[in-house]
């Protein structure tokens, strides 16, 4: 299920993008223009709609492939637990046997062990967050959003002190870096700026918040290198 989970989330992805160009992005710039005393009249490249691309995506062999796949790997439970009537049962009985051989406590460990090697990673790149160029800053914030997320999956075997401990700076931190990240994409979408002065003016706008907000990370990126090098799994 992996490789087709991670091609429809790539797509939805890049789909996502587009929205933010087509919406957030593009009025606040137009807005910037009314208020430079151009008529305000600009629509960032790239930002077409997306509506049609996103249900071709769904639609697509390769997402219902991957829907089916995740009925079959669930559907063993779903029968069991209309059976049992337990629904906690759902998610321990899939499947059956892997569930009866694997102890608590050894995926316990399990976690721990990837866990800490991925706050490791998140704590190192936060804590030099000022020295990241570009890339560096792309790839903290896919850690970011996969620690965060493992986290609250295994909220129940790692502990809610543990998950609460680094939850809200993970997800702090990965705001930021997405408001990075929208804006990085906008500026690529202008390419080098070529064309009349209002893409001039997009241009040097967006630059200029992405650099405000550069000089604003630091506090949340230190919070985060702080939480995820104290608060590790034992």
């Amino acid at each position: 299920l992996a490789a087709a989970a991670a091609e429809l989330f790539r797509d939805l992805g890049v789909a996502r993008d587009r929205s933010v160009l087509a919406g957030p992005l593009s009025a606040s710039i137009e807005c910037a223009l009314r208020q430079a005393g151009d008529d305000g009249s600009l629509t960032l490249p790239g930002s077409r709609n997306t509506e049609a691309d996103i249900v071709a995506w769904i639609r697509s062999t390769t997402a219902q492939q991957l829907l089916l796949g995740l009925i079959d790997a669930t559907l063993p439970a779903r029968v069991e637990t209309l059976h049992t009537g337990d629904s906690g049962s759902l998610i321990a009985n899939v499947p059956r046997s892997r569930a009866e051989s694997a102890k608590p406590s050894s995926l316990r460990r399990l976690l721990a062990q990837r866990l800490r090697r991925w706050q490791r990673t998140v704590s190192r790149d936060a804590d030099r967050f000022a020295e990241l160029d570009e890339a560096a800053r792309h790839r903290l914030r896919k850690h970011v959003k996969r620690l965060r997320y493992a986290v609250e999956i295994a909220r129940g075997l790692v502990g809610k002190r543990h998950a609460a401990s680094i939850s809200k700076p993970l997800k702090q931190a990965q705001r930021v870096l997405g408001d990075l990240n929208d804006l990085s994409n906008a500026i690529q979408a202008f390419g080098d700026g070529a064309g009349d002065h209002r893409v001039w003016f997009a241009r040097g706008w967006l630059i200029a918040r992405r650099e405000a907000l550069l000089a604003r990370s630091g506090k949340p990126m230190q919070r985060l290198a702080r939480a995820t090098h104290k608060n590790r799994l034992r």
